[in-house]
């Protein structure tokens, strides 16, 4: 990784001063000019045991050149599997007020399968402050089509058709029960999503629409169904609620908590994969303490409760006046149907993997606050323990990446 460096300080180089402009990188990993946006910055540089050195560039159209329709596509290139990959997304507005969007886009590229949103396609955080080898990335190619509707203020709904390819590899292995080996598998799948909240600020940019929490629950309804291997079909439901607890002079509390159920047979990839985070970058909806592939499910319960105490400590305390004391406590159970594993599976489980029939529960104790930006925690796996130093981890966080 030393090699690496002058190339990371140069990237950190071209960051612009500008506070704003620095929170706007953060929020949306551009660097907006206007007329031409470039970025993603997370995909200009990566590094992984598949691609070796990945280098990137990406750029977008801004509001500038349309208020109505956006364009934004990145190349990316691996100097060790000699591949490039990349993608190219198109949106079009028609609405802010309600917000209605359509959006279109195509991707051939490595994920990270079984981790959060936030950090699936991160290939710069996921390299540089990774924990542990980037090998057990997946090829994925995904045409995906998907449209936004706010029916009125605080109800969204949302409907998306996507067809995937994923493919195996000597990290992530594909077998068939028998031992047949499988280069890759097809999912064709709909999805609708419903948003219910009230009182919600929101802020309408002429593309992107961002929402401030409520101190009502927010509740999230999916259901997905679709066919995968050829002719398998699945129906796929999930409910959330997120709720920011007011508790007086103890500070707020985040609640957030899913369940869903997976009825009829996926291969392995399609089952609920506990997101795990093996970075040391800070992610309020993942497990830090968690390998990738480390437990699957196809029934599942996933509890993350975060209290931020409000500095009832350390306002006490001289230089730590402007912190806050933070607990956070991460749970998950589910399990794997008999068809989805064993003989009666499309795909079995590589050796790594586990069905999550016992509950799984972590804990961290952390300070937000640092130089008024920065986060640290510290967490402890408290069942399931593999008396390794995985059962420890610690991440790390800046106020505009969480």
């Amino acid at each position: 990784m030393k090699r690496f460096l002058p190339l990371i300080l140069l990237l950190l180089a071209t960051i612009p001063a500008s506070a704003q402009k620095l929170e706007s990188l953060a929020a949306t990993g551009y660097y907006e000019t206007g007329s031409m946006d470039f970025g993603p910055y997370y995909q200009t540089f990566g590094y992984n045991d598949i691609e070796g050195l990945r280098l990137g560039f990406g750029l977008r159209t801004g509001k500038l050149i349309s208020r109505t329709v956006r364009v934004a596509t990145y190349g990316a290139y691996g100097f060790k599997d000699h591949r490039w990959k990349g993608g190219l997304t198109t949106e079009f507005m028609f609405g802010n007020e309600p917000w209605r969007k359509l959006t279109l886009s195509v991707r051939h590229d490595l994920a990270q399968l079984g981790t959060a949103a936030q950090l699936r396609d991160n290939a710069f955080f996921a390299s540089v402050l990774a924990r542990s080898k980037g090998r057990r990335l997946t090829m994925v190619d995904e045409f995906k089509i998907s449209y936004d509707h706010e029916i009125k203020e605080g109800f969204f709904h949302s409907v998306s058709a996507e067809h995937s390819r994923i493919y195996g590899n000597e990290y992530v292995p594909m077998t068939r029960p028998d031992g047949t080996p499988v280069n890759h598998f097809d999912v064709d799948q709909i999805q609708y999503q419903a948003r219910l909240s009230w009182e919600e600020a929101v802020s309408r940019g002429v593309f992107d629409l961002y929402v401030f929490p409520t101190r009502f629950p927010i509740l999230t309804l999916q259901v997905g169904a679709g066919r995968s291997d050829g002719s398998h079909f699945f129906l796929r439901p999930e409910v959330s609620v997120d709720w920011r607890i007011a508790a007086g002079a103890a500070g707020t509390g985040r609640l957030h908590t899913s369940s869903g159920w997976i009825f009829g047979r996926v291969p392995y990839p399609i089952l609920k994969l506990h997101e795990a985070n093996n970075t040391f970058l800070y992610d309020r909806t993942s497990f830090a303490c968690m390998a990738y592939y480390e437990y699957a499910s196809d029934r599942w319960t996933d509890i993350f409760y975060e209290h931020d105490f409000g500095g009832i400590i350390f306002r006490h305390i001289p230089l730590f006046r402007k912190c806050r004391e933070m607990v956070t406590v991460k749970a998950a159970w589910g399990g794997i149907s008999p068809s989805n594993q064993g003989e009666t599976a499309l795909l079995s489980l590589p050796e790594w993997t586990a069905p999550l029939n016992k509950p799984y529960v972590e804990a961290a104790v952390g300070i937000d606050g640092l130089l008024r930006i920065f986060r640290i925690d510290v967490s402890r796996r408290l069942t399931l323990a593999t008396g390794t130093s995985r059962d420890w981890a610690v991440t790390f966080g800046a106020r505009a990446l969480f």
